[in-house]
């Protein structure tokens, strides 16, 4: 017989292969072949890459890239509806933040449809193309450079990551003007940055998560555990689902699976492959419960079974693997590559589709009848219906052929019923499931014109708060400016002008009375503005004039400046004690009480020897009150050499007594005989000080220390009953190099006279001379023979009772005592009227002022100055006059011809006579379209009276700062719009959100949580003394709970509410999540201490894992489940003590959940509940949970280092050295891998010796 060959299996695919299908050939080949031939077919097809790379030699040229000759068409339409978006603007239909929406959502499209055309010519008539052939097989760029390089730019993020609205409709090919480059520039600089910080920031988040987990290794094989975790398809709400097949390969199942008809399908502690996980996608199991290291009942490891497949090698993991450095590095490393993503896209913003539904016929929208749905309005200010339950609806064409399309609830629908649709047309915007990249903003509106505001009544609701009047627009409505003009009146001024008057340029609107309240001088000064370069006149009235009795002033020699006030500095002033001050620059200024004029030239209390200073400071402060600088009466000086030293000091010790110019170090001598001692900074000799003196020898130990340590002794006592003193004297016992000493240092008393009150009127002192301190009490001076330092400084300065003269000023002058001489005197005035504060109160073109008094001349009080007349700068005539007056200011509204206008039209007009305003764009008849907006006064055939305005629209939820009829300036701000605004969704956003999550860090925003579960019955309003909404919810024990209702709450009625899920976001906050859970497990539910903690931590743990792999998935990276369940499991597997029972463990001690229930079961044999723990879970963040792990070793190593060591040092810890960190550092062999086994063969053969020994005891 012949032997039958069989030729050996052969795989054809006939298709593209790119870097997907490519990832995709080598895992089948990996997986169905083994390592080896897995290996040699990727080297196989590297040299049959790099063969046909050679023969081919694509390369691109300028040529390659083809711009679509419809961009300019494209392009050109955008603008167009980006004017009609404008002209929508300022007609009031559009807010402006719905003006900045539909701009960034037309480019982006225009962009889209761009690079939608480049993509269906390159692939259908130039597949070969360079460009085309390098994005689409993945061997370097993407859709996003390819759009940039032959589409367009678009719009371009700013510094802050914000869109900025000014679009770039050109490309590379094409080449970028100036103001383009200027806008790309942002991009770039971010892109460079964030090359160095984000990959630092990535790497220090890798370390971290190296540090929390590393002691996490494969010790068993099982952990006979019957818990697990439910596994399902998972949409991170970007549109990226994970297939739960796919999340299966390589799990261990938890419990059996049965299909429908109870047949056995697999069976607990089974493996899941890929073609198992096939079957299980396919018989559409939605929900697969599997072994997971969260749920592994091993204590600080997982075992194999828990853990599952290695995912390098596609079999169950190997005992002693290092499963936790695995997993932080498997979840830090994406974070470098993603780092790298966005510098090549150069900060261009692409926003993802909210699921925008198109049609694919030109047809008739059919509704059905049970469809609920309300009017609405998009971002973008659009018009829509918002569905109120899932529903179906169709599109029937002309053939009658109908397309069913499937919409959820809370989706927005762009059509009406029966209305006919065009093929590519939009119909709808599925409900957004997560916001990933937007974030709330507000928008503060500012008004363009000034006039009065008119609200339309029907669309704001008001509610008053304390001390802040707002205006809640609710529903959202059109707010109207009519033009005019509006000014700040003072109260006191008198209104000259009335209605139908003409205003010229120099008639007076307003007059102000300039009135005195005291008796003296009138004084005009007029001072230069070096902004304006206008001369500012200020009148006032000269109170007291005080002259410094037989003061001179004289000039110094050195100056060559004339005499002038201007420049006081280079004057001296001699008093009547002929003391010699030299004036500070406070001439022709206005003084407080303690402002310095001058300081004397005295050449008293200074010293070039070194010592110790202590002042005897005053109590009183009645001089003054305005200077920082404290008042002395008298100094103690203590002589001592004081000589820094860089050098090591070998020639003299502390505690030697050495004579005058003995050598201290090098170069340096001392210049007085006395007692040394050194000053120490950081362990090194910094200072010699040397207590310059005399000693005493003490014979005996009997020495009342008390008596002549650290004491002053006066002239004329004695000292150990036999020395006599004849001068003031320092003394303290000091231990020298030959023994005990009594030290004997001089004391230096300085006395200073009180302060002198030079010039004294009845409740104005005028001028006193002070006595200042230069250095601070106790205040070592270094010895230094060429410095001179002053101890005391007298100053001149001004002194007055501040309440005595509220409302007035002092100046300080030269005053002529004879022909060029001069002395100094003070002026108090009253200031009257100054030009320079004036504008700024009133807010007006033109003021003039007119006197009815010369300068100098005397003024009795309540006397009538002069007047301030208030000018407009324009000829013009007023129509209208309006006033308005509250508690702070006064408003003036004005409303001129210029402000109305008056359209005479031929044909009779088509406005209805109802009609209360008109908008920009309406047309007026068929030839004539309005240029204006504003309120109709008259309405006739053939003439419109119009007082001009602007409208603003304000959408629902705003906050309007002003109440309807006020008076607004131009440039104020009028309120604030609410509203969601895009971001660039690269890893910037991502990488801080991941760290966000995994050191569990606080929100900063407050999030509205429940803590009881129930049904929302109906929001129900409770009409108090402030209007507030409530709604109340009934709980599953029918208690009726009351809760104030916001506006940022996503509820409706019949909503039921979980404990922990927020009520006013989509992101809960972990930490008051889990606090509500436990409350919620243990007092409503009743649950034992530790089943509720270990709930409500398995909750908390499943919304980290979920968290983290939403922003992973977000940005296009997967990570394996079980690499984040490690990291989770850190995070959250411990509670903090609360009370302590009969252990001895230290409250508000971490520690895990399972070690504490084991304690907790020991101390409940005692049939005491006081004896046990109590505790509440806590979430660790990743830095906290390295730093309180077990091993002190592996924490000081992480940060901390100091306060680590000590606390471990106090509690006397003991480290087990179970971790891989604390092996590497002691220098042991790290117990993973080939060293898994080492320790435990150590310690299984010291206990087979002491059996041993024992047996030969017994013989």
């Amino acid at each position: 017989m012949k032997q039958i060959q069989t030729k050996p299996k052969t795989f054809f695919r006939n298709k593209v292969v790119t870097k997907k299908y490519l990832k995709e050939i080598l895992f089948w080949a990996f997986r169905n072949f083994g390592m080896a031939r897995a290996g040699f077919l990727s080297d196989s097809l590297k040299k049959l890459g790099f063969y046909y790379a050679t023969q081919g030699g694509v390369s691109i040229s300028i040529e390659d890239l083809k711009i679509p000759p419809l961009k300019t068409e494209i392009i050109d339409r955008t603008k167009k509806q980006v004017n009609n978006s404008e002209l929508n603007c300022i007609r009031g239909e559009l807010t402006e933040v719905e003006r900045y929406q539909q701009l960034t959502n037309q480019w982006n499209t225009s962009s889209e449809v761009l690079k939608n055309k480049v993509v269906y010519y390159l692939k259908n008539f130039d597949p070969l193309n360079p460009v085309y052939m390098m994005a689409f097989s993945g061997a370097r760029g993407n859709l996003s450079q390819v759009r940039q390089l032959v589409g367009i730019r678009g719009l371009m993020s700013g510094p802050t990551g914000d869109i900025i609205d000014i679009p770039i409709t050109t490309n590379f090919r094409e080449g970028l003007s100036v103001t383009d480059y200027m806008i790309s520039a942002y991009g770039a600089r971010k892109g460079l940055v964030d090359t160095a910080l984000k990959t630092a920031d990535s790497g220090y988040l890798t370390r971290r998560l190296v540090d929390v987990a590393q002691d996490i290794l494969i010790r068993e094989t099982d952990c006979k555990t019957k818990k697990g975790i439910l596994l399902f398809n998972f949409d991170d709400g970007s549109g990226n689902t994970f297939l739960l097949k796919d999340r299966l390969i390589g799990r261990i199942l938890a419990k059996d699976i049965f299909d429908e008809q109870k047949r056995f399908f697999a069976y607990r502690n089974q493996q899941i492959s890929s073609l198992l996980a096939k079957r299980i996608y396919e018989n559409k199991f939605n929900k697969v419960l599997v072994r997971s290291p969260i749920t592994c009942e091993l204590s600080r490891s997982v075992c194999q079974t828990c853990y599952g497949w290695n995912l390098a090698y596609g079999k169950l993991v190997d005992l002693g693997e290092a499963v936790g450095v695995v997993a932080a590095q498997s979840i830090g490393e994406p974070g470098t590559q993603l780092t790298m993503r966005t510098f090549h896209t150069g900060g261009v913003f692409t926003a993802e589709s909210n699921g925008q539904i198109f049609s694919k016929i030109s047809g008739q929208i059919r509704f059905p009848a049970n469809l609920k749905a309300c009017t609405g309005r998009t971002e973008q200010g659009d018009k829509v219906l918002i569905v109120e339950n899932d529903t179906k609806i169709e599109i029937v064409n002309f053939k009658n052929f109908s397309i069913p399309i499937f919409v959820k609830k809370e989706s927005m629908l762009f059509v009406k019923k029966d209305q006919f649709i065009k093929k590519d047309q939009i119909i709808a915007i599925l409900a957004k499931t997560k916001q990933n990249v937007e974030k709330k903003e507000k928008k503060e509106v500012f008004s363009s014109v000034g006039g009065e505001i008119l609200l339309d009544s029907p669309f704001f609701v008001k509610s008053i708060k304390t001390f802040n009047t707002k205006t809640n627009n609710l529903d959202g409505g059109v707010f109207w400016i009519l033009s005019g003009k509006v000014l700040n009146i003072p109260f006191y001024a008198k209104i000259n002008k009335y209605k139908f008057e003409n205003l010229k340029p120099h008639s007076n609107l307003a007059t102000i009375k300039l009135i005195t309240s005291k008796t003296g001088f009138l004084k005009l000064f007029k001072n230069n503005n070096t902004l304006t370069k206008n001369k500012e006149i200020s009148l006032k009235i000269l109170v007291k004039n005080l002259i410094l009795k037989n003061s001179k002033i004289y000039k110094k020699k050195s100056s060559n400046v004339k005499f002038n006030s201007h420049f006081p500095t280079n004057f001296v002033l001699q008093t009547e004690q002929n003391k010699i001050f030299k004036l500070h620059n406070c001439l022709d200024k206005t003084l407080k009480s303690g402002s310095i004029i001058g300081e004397e030239f005295n050449n008293s209390y200074q010293t070039n020897l070194g010592g110790l200073i202590y002042h005897n400071l005053l109590n009183s402060f009645e001089i003054i009150n305005a200077s920082d600088d404290e008042k002395i009466d008298s100094i103690l000086f203590l002589p001592e050499e004081t000589i820094r030293v860089n050098r090591r000091v070998r020639k003299v010790k502390s505690g030697d007594w050495i004579e005058a110019n003995t050598q201290i170090s090098g170069s340096i001598y001392n210049r007085k005989a006395g007692f040394v001692e050194f000053e120490e900074t950081g362990g090194i000799v910094s200072k010699v000080i040397i207590k310059i003196g005399s000693f005493l020898n003490i014979k005996n130990d009997c020495i009342d220390e008390k008596k002549y340590n650290n004491r002053v002794f006066f002239p004329g006592e004695k000292l150990l009953d036999e020395h006599v003193i004849n001068q003031l004297t320092y003394t303290q016992i000091v231990r020298s190099s030959s023994g005990k000493i009594l030290l004997l240092q001089p004391v230096f008393l300085y006395e200073f006279a009180k302060n002198q009150r030079v010039r004294k009127l009845k409740n104005f002192k005028s001028f006193s001379e002070i006595n200042y301190r230069v250095l601070p009490n106790k205040y070592r001076i270094e010895s230094n023979e060429n410095k001179i330092i002053q101890l005391v400084k007298r100053k001149l300065v001004l002194a007055y009772n501040k309440n005595d003269y509220v409302g007035l000023e002092a100046r300080v002058a030269f005053s002529e005592i004879e022909s060029s001489k001069f002395g100094l005197e003070c002026n108090v005035l009253e200031n009257i009227f100054s030009e320079k504060n004036f504008p700024n109160i009133i807010g007006l073109n033109n003021i003039k002022i007119s006197t009815l008094f010369r300068n100098n001349q005397f003024i009795e009080s309540n006397t009538i100055i002069g007047d301030i007349n208030i000018a407009p700068k324009k000829l013009t005539t007023i129509k209208q006059i309006k006033e308005r007056k509250n508690l702070y200011k006064r408003k003036l509204f004005l409303v001129s011809t210029k402000d109305y206008l008056n359209i005479f039209i031929e044909q009779s007009n088509k406005i209805n006579s109802s009609k209360k305003f008109i908008k920009f764009g309406d047309s007026i008849t068929k030839q004539f379209l309005s240029c204006y907006s504003g309120k109709i006064l008259s309405n006739t055939n053939k003439n419109i009276l119009l007082h001009k305005g602007k409208p603003f629209l304000f959408s629902k939820g705003a906050e309007i700062f002003w109440k309807n009829n006020e008076f607004i300036k131009s440039d104020d701000s009028l309120g604030v719009l609410y509203y969601q605004r895009a971001q660039t969704g690269d890893i910037v956003q991502g990488l801080p959100k991941v760290e966000e999550i995994l050191e569990a860090r606080r929100e900063k925003v407050f999030i509205r949580t429940p803590r009881y579960p129930g049904i929302i019955i109906a929001p129900e309003k409770i009409m108090t003394s402030a209007v507030k909404t409530r709604f109340l919810y009934i709980s599953l024990y029918q208690k009726i709970k009351y809760c104030e209702f916001y506006p940022d709450m996503l509820i409706n009625e019949n909503t039921f509410i979980i404990p922990g899920k927020p009520l006013n976001t989509r992101n809960a906050s972990p930490h008051t999540s889990l606090k509500y859970l436990n409350f919620y497990y243990k007092i409503i539910l009743n649950f034992s201490l530790h089943e509720a903690a270990y709930r409500s931590l398995r909750k908390s743990q499943s919304y980290l894992l979920n968290s983290i792999q939403s922003v992973y998935s977000s940005q296009g990276v997967d990570i394996s489940d079980k690499h984040l369940e490690i990291i989770v499991k850190q995070i959250g597997s411990k509670v903090r003590v609360n009370t302590i029972g009969q252990s001895n463990i230290i409250p508000g001690e971490y520690i895990y959940l399972q070690h504490i229930n084991k304690i907790n079961t020991v101390l409940e044999k005692t049939k005491n509940s006081h004896y046990t723990i109590d505790y509440y879970p806590v979430l660790l963040g990743i830095t906290k949970a390295s730093l309180v792990t077990e091993s002190f070793i592996s924490a000081a190593s992480f940060q901390e280092t100091v306060r680590v060591l000590a606390d471990a040092a106090i509690q006397g810890k003991a480290d087990w050295l179970r971790g891989l960190k604390e092996n590497v550092i002691i220098g042991r062999l790290i117990p993973a891998g080939t060293g898994f086994n080492s320790y435990d063969q150590i310690s299984n053969l010291n206990v087979q010796v002491g059996k041993k020994v024992s047996e030969n005891k017994k013989k």
